[in-house]
């Protein structure tokens, strides 16, 4: 009769620690699940405020006066050569100097 007492407080011991282990890692799997829907939030904001920095810097750079040239990007985005296709740079930059020449040496000199 003895050993069977004791196995039956070994065996209550055991499902009580069990109970409270399971309980632990519910509770745990509840906070990380929160801690998910938090960062996805967060995730979903930053994507929004990203969306609405582009398309703001786009609608600056075609509200922008400067010349068509000087919004191309000089290099591509999937590489990191630069490419150079100033074939007429000097008729580029001499319409730079026309259109912006005046504010710049007022402000430079």
């Amino acid at each position: 009769m003895v050993p069977d007492l004791r196995v039956r407080f070994l065996f209550a011991e055991f499902a009580d620690s069990f109970r409270s282990m399971v309980s632990g890692v519910v509770e745990n799997f509840a906070k990380l699940q929160h801690d998910n829907e938090k960062l996805k939030k967060q995730m979903e904001k930053l994507k929004r405020k990203h969306k609405m920095k582009m398309i703001t810097t786009k609608q600056y750079l075609a509200n922008s006066k400067l010349p068509e040239y000087a919004l191309k990007p000089l290099y591509r985005e999937d590489s990191d050569v630069v490419m150079h296709k100033n074939n007429n740079a000097d008729d580029e930059d001499q319409e730079w100097r026309t259109e912006f020449g005046a504010i710049y040496q007022e402000y430079h000199y």
